[in-house]
């Protein structure tokens, strides 16, 4: 038999889809209606069950850490349970499991498949509104709301992203091979920047807790004057301001940024305050981002065994560093401006 991954993408979907259809039996939902939605790195399936209603069944990649599924949902759970966000509701199966552990043959490994509610609404798929962003801005607010006052039991480790963290990230081998010396120098002295703006927010006492961390466009659902969020599976602890920066940083460059950002930052601010310096905040986790991306580029250019040693020269890695070293040395993230972050 063939591995997986030498299979065609039909070939690879059919044999998801019985996957998906044995996870369900679970749920006693086995001649439900299933359809096959976006490209993600997980398989994501719309099911649809005339007595039951409609849900999200997840099967996560085989990467999926388990414990990152018992944090989505033990807070996707609370956020049900104590506020009125539309957020996805995990399911329990017939025997009381909030996640299965599916294998089937054909397909590599055991994977994770959650259910959940179908949450309403559509992504916003033009220009970006300031009707829309102030939604967005109040959404997040309401979220952060409630995380001040939710944590996680004893004995579930919470991921951060912290001081530490930042610090892993710069100092990732995978940039010492992209980036030349002057442009590693920039980023740790970035990195300080990021470091003291993490620090801050959890010196500050209410601006840290539970963070979806990649809240963005796609996450969004509007339906009218209602906006409800998915993709809940790589939540964290972290700044607020930081999930915040997600959409802050969609909005560099677009026509009317200025207006749009008020709009976002008007909104959060009628559910919950916001610092005096929050613009400064999200302009360094805008570039912590960004940095992200380039981390990501390296490391998807460096699978390409024609990039070779040439790991430096490859376009989206370039491009990608030219978007951190712009927002680096606009956070004073220079040699020379490394002593702090400017506005």
């Amino acid at each position: 038999m063939p591995r997986f991954d030498e299979l065609s993408q039909a070939e690879q979907e059919e044999r998801l889809e019985r996957l998906a259809r044995k996870a369900l039996v679970a749920y006693r939902l086995e001649g439900a209606r299933i359809r096959r939605m976006r490209a993600s790195r997980n398989a994501v399936y719309e099911v649809c069950d005339e007595l039951n209603g409609r849900y999200v069944l997840r099967i996560s990649s085989p990467s999926c850490d388990g414990d990152n599924l018992t944090r989505e949902i033990l807070w996707l759970s609370a956020l049900r349970r104590e506020t009125s966000l539309a957020v996805p509701e995990p399911i329990l199966g017939h025997t009381g499991e909030l996640r299965q552990h599916v294998a089937m043959r054909g397909v590599p490994g055991f994977r994770w498949c959650t259910l959940y509610q179908w949450v309403g609404g559509e992504p916003h798929r033009g220009a970006w509104t300031e009707a829309h962003l102030a939604l967005a801005g109040a959404f997040l607010a309401a979220l952060h709301r409630h995380a001040t006052s939710f944590c996680w039991p004893p004995e579930v480790d919470p991921r951060r992203l912290d001081a530490a963290a930042v610090e892993a990230l710069v100092e990732a081998p995978i940039l010492r091979r992209a980036c030349a010396g002057e442009e590693l120098e920039i980023l740790r002295a970035f990195g300080v920047c990021v470091r003291r703006a993490v620090a801050d927010a959890d010196e500050r006492g209410d601006m840290s807790g539970v963070i979806h961390s990649e809240l963005g466009r796609g996450h969004f659902l509007f339906d009218r004057e209602k906006v409800g969020a998915v993709g809940f599976e790589d939540c964290r602890w972290g700044p607020f301001l930081y999930d915040l920066s997600g959409v802050w940083d969609e909005l560099r460059g677009v026509d009317g940024a200025e207006e749009l950002r008020c709009s976002l930052l008007h909104g959060y601010a009628s559910v919950r305050p916001l610092p005096q310096d929050a613009e400064r905040l999200l302009a360094v986790f805008s570039g912590f981002r960004a940095l992200l991306r380039l981390v990501r580029a390296a490391q998807r250019a460096e699978l390409d065994l024609s990039v070779g040693r040439r790991l430096g020269k490859d376009p989206q890695v370039r491009a990608a560093l030219t978007g951190v070293l712009q927002r680096a040395h606009g956070c004073g993230g220079g040699p020379v401006g490394a002593t702090g972050v400017v506005g």
